[in-house]
């Protein structure tokens, strides 16, 4: 049995930027993005425009041009890494559009779904929609890709921008083009395009111009923040440190790591707290109390609270999957500390005694911890 793409259609912007004027500003070589990656102009989204709209263009032209029934459409599968809501398909919003100019509930019985995979999101929906064919040969489905790539200004993605999309309509008439059904699939994660989700603009995640002692002013930046976090701290000498200071720092960041050795599967939160408290205080080192480690996840301090003293064998059971940060906070005297209750920031000693922080951020795995905050020091890779 043949199946594959049957007809095809697509919506560019009418709004463009002529890459050669966009290179002449960036001070690019031309001919590396025209005879290079064969770019001319860059396709942008009008105000009213945006990935569903470009959808709904795509997909309202393919069944006009093609004289196709909705009713006969099974499937409706969107590809994008641009999608409006973290929740509601965007693929509902294009088939609500074109309902609008085809009919109210058209679509009422088909099966509308967005798939996110940075660029090969439409492949994905491709294959699916393949299958159900194979499985379906009497059915129809369309395949959308629908996207508005835009990176930073001034970045080395910039004149890689556009907007746009194109409908495949899926049968076992493959007047277009017919689909052999094999192909591989392999899937590893690795960091090289994402997205995190953010209200603040990079631009202004200046840390130099923050006051970290105005209370609303932090609170303003840590708690509306909706993108990826990290957290880990950091000691440096500045000049040459005495030795008592050296051996302080030494001290706290082995005890970190002591701390982590223990975050495996199946011990407890207990034995990250003995392990760093046992190093220190056999060093003549006290150990706060008052400020611990935590788990992190869509907020920054989140349970479970991962103290930096306790009782081996005892409390919570670490299992895979764990994102925590252990942050030893080591005196040179006595382990207790005052805090400023006004600003809930600035921390001392009671006895007036040195003190120094180390921390990291991990995940664990089935094969142990694994450091996501490497600082380029050894033990942490």
């Amino acid at each position: 049995m043949k199946y594959g793409i049957e007809a095809a259609s697509f919506y560019v912007p009418s709004l463009y930027l002529n890459i050669k004027e966009l290179a002449e500003n960036r001070e690019i070589d031309s001919a590396k993005l025209e005879k290079g990656l064969g770019l001319h102009k860059m396709a942008l989204p009008d105000v009213h425009e945006d990935t569903a709209t470009f959808a709904a263009e795509a997909l309202l032209k393919l069944i006009k041009d093609y004289n196709i029934q909705p009713k006969d459409i099974a499937k409706i599968y969107l590809g994008t890494e641009s999608a409006l809501d973290a929740a509601k398909p965007t693929a509902t919003y294009a088939v609500q559009m074109v309902e609008q100019v085809l009919g109210e509930r058209c679509f009422g019985n088909c099966d509308v779904v967005d798939m996110t995979f940075a660029c090969i999101g439409g492949v994905d929906a491709l294959q699916t929609c393949l299958d159900f064919v194979k499985v379906n040969p009497d059915k129809k489905a369309v395949v959308i890709a629908s996207d508005y790539a835009k990176y930073e200004l001034k970045s080395t993605g910039e004149y890689t921008q556009g907007a746009g999309a194109v409908a495949l309509l899926v049968s076992a008439e493959p007047n277009l083009l017919e689909i052999e059904g094999k192909w591989g699939v392999a899937t590893e994660s690795v960091f090289d395009f994402f997205k995190p989700r953010r209200e603040i603009a990079k631009s202004d995640l200046n840390v130099s111009k923050l006051n970290f002692n105005n209370v609303e002013q932090m609170k303003k930046y840590t708690q509306s923040y909706t993108g990826g976090l990290a957290d880990s701290c950091w000691a440096y000498a500045v000049g040459t440190p005495s030795e008592k200071v050296k051996n302080l720092m030494d001290v706290t960041k082995e005890a970190m790591y002591k701390g982590i050795e223990q975050a495996v599967v199946g011990n407890r939160i207990g034995d990250i707290g003995a392990a760093i408290q046992d190093y220190a205080e056999s060093r003549g080192y006290g150990v706060v109390r008052d400020l611990v480690g935590h788990g992190v996840g869509p907020t920054m301090h989140e349970e479970p609270m991962v103290p930096n003293y306790g009782i081996a064998g005892r409390g919570l059971r670490l299992r895979e999957g764990m994102v925590l940060t252990i942050e030893p906070m080591i005196n040179t005297g006595d382990w207790e500390i005052d805090t400023d209750m006004k600003t809930g920031w600035a921390h001392k000693t009671i006895d007036g005694g040195l003190s120094c922080q180390y921390e990291h951020q991990f995940v664990i795995t089935k094969d142990g911890p694994v450091i996501l905050t490497s600082q380029g020091e050894e033990g942490t890779y």
